[in-house]
C-alpha cells in the first residue's frame, strides 16, 4: 500500500465512449470528439500528478478496456516528455470500475480509497481541462477541516467531490445525468450531517459554447504565464484550425 495519505481519483471512459460530448459531434465529427476527450483526460491526469505528494488512481470503464488505457498512458507519457515533463507510470494506479450508474461507481471508488488506507479522497468526476493542481490541492487542504468538498459546475454537475470520511449513502439516488447532480449530492451531504465546503464554480466541456469558453480561457492563461493548464487540449485544438 502507498504511504501517501491522499488519493486523487479520476473517473474515465474510453475516449470512443465519451457520450456526454455527443453535442460536439456535428461541429467537429466523431473522431475529433474522441481525440478531444483523450486530450482532456491527459490534462486531468497531468493536473493530478502535478498536485504533489498524492496517489493518482484512474478508474476506467469498461473493465475489459485495461489494454487500451495502458496504451493511453504510454501515449500520455510520451506527450508529457515532448512538453519537458517526466512522468513515471508507477505513480498511477489503474483500476476498473463496474458500477451500473454514477451513484454506484462513485461509492465504489471512495470505498476502495478508504479501504486502501487513504485519509482523504478527491474524485474528479469527468475529464476537465480547466482543473489545476492548485484546485485539487485546495480541495485536499479543505478536507483537513471539513468532511466533504464539492466543486460545482454551471450546468448543475460537479467537477470534483472530496471526502475525509467514507459515507457511501451520500451517493444514493444521485442522478446518472449531469443536470442536478450537484444539488442531489449537496442535499445528501447535508442529510448525512457532514461538514461541507464548496469550491469555486467552474465548467466542463461538453458543448460548443463551453468549447469556445475554453479557447478564450486558454488564451488568458497563456497571457498571464500559465503554460500548463489545458496544454494537451490546446495542442489538439490547434489541429482544428
Amino acid at each position: 500500500m502507498s504511504t501517501k495519505t491522499d488519493c486523487v481519483a479520476i473517473l474515465a471512459n474510453r475516449p470512443e465512449d465519451a457520450n456526454y460530448l455527443s453535442p460536439l459531434v456535428p461541429l467537429i465529427g466523431f473522431k475529433k470528439v474522441e481525440y478531444l476527450y483523450r486530450a482532456m483526460l491527459f490534462d486531468t491526469i497531468a493536473a493530478a500528478l502535478d498536485t504533489g505528494t498524492v496517489s493518482v488512481a484512474i478508474f476506467y470503464r469498461p473493465a475489459k478496456a485495461e489494454p487500451e488505457f495502458k496504451r493511453l498512458l504510454e501515449l500520455f507519457v510520451n506527450e508529457e516528455a515532448d512538453n519537458g515533463s517526466k512522468v513515471k507510470l508507477s505513480r498511477i494506479i489503474l483500476k476498473p470500475v463496474a458500477g451500473k450508474d454514477f451513484s454506484q461507481r462513485a461509492a465504489d471508488i471512495f470505498n476502495y480509497g478508504f479501504k486502501s488506507g487513504f485519509k482523504k479522497v478527491a474524485l474528479i468526476t469527468n475529464c476537465n481541462p480547466t482543473i489545476s493542481p492548485e484546485i485539487i490541492g485546495a480541495s485536499l487542504a479543505l478536507l483537513k477541516y471539513n468532511q466533504a468538498v464539492i466543486g460545482p459546475s454551471f450546468d448543475g454537475d460537479c467537477y470534483l467531490m472530496g471526502l475525509a470520511v467514507n459515507r457511501p449513502e451520500i451517493f444514493e439516488k444521485v442522478p446518472d445525468t449531469k443536470h442536478n447532480r450537484y444539488f442531489a449530492l449537496k442535499e445528501n451531504v447535508k442529510r448525512a450531517g457532514l461538514t461541507l465546503q464548496e469550491l469555486e464554480i467552474s465548467y466542463m466541456v461538453s458543448c460548443a459554447e463551453e468549447l469556445n469558453q475554453l479557447i478564450d480561457d486558454i488564451e488568458c492563461w497563456r497571457r498571464i504565464g500559465d503554460l500548463r493548464t489545458a496544454g494537451h487540449t490546446e495542442r489538439f485544438l490547434r489541429t482544428l484550425a
